[in-house]
């Protein structure tokens, strides 16, 4: 069995432990009743939901991190479909890399720069 993501802070705020409970009674109930328990207990979550923000509009904390991008693609990684992982985690290194190139990039004007790629792919072809 796949295992499933973790709840979200959201989830956290707006679930009780009565609906966390609920859910977990779901697939044992008649297929009958199943529907009308599934409805009530997204109508509760809902409803905790408008609560939540009615008096407080900024109730999630704020990403005071100085890699907010890191942040952002490590919140979403429990989340991607094992089918997009791959792309999801390239898509994370390639901010690296662009930093990493950013650093450097005044160290070789763009003669240099052409040059030590081509160094650099010479060595590849031959086998290093």
């Amino acid at each position: 069995m796949n295992e499933l993501p973790p709840m979200t802070q959201l989830d956290y705020m707006v679930s009780t432990n009565e609906t966390l409970m609920l859910k977990a009674f779901l697939p044992y109930i008649s297929a009958d009743f199943a529907p009308f328990l599934a409805i009530y207990i997204k109508y509760s979550e809902l409803m905790s939901t408008i609560n939540l923000f009615k008096d407080n509009k900024n109730v999630f904390k704020k990403c005071k991190s100085q890699d907010f991008f890191q942040d952002i693609i490590g919140a979403l990684a429990p989340y991607v479909p094992e089918k997009d992982r791959q792309t999801f985690e390239t898509l994370g290194n390639m901010k690296n890399i662009m930093e990493t190139f950013e650093q450097y990039k005044d160290l070789f004007d763009g003669d240099s720069a052409e040059s030590l790629f081509e160094a650099f792919a010479g060595r590849m072809d031959n086998g290093f």
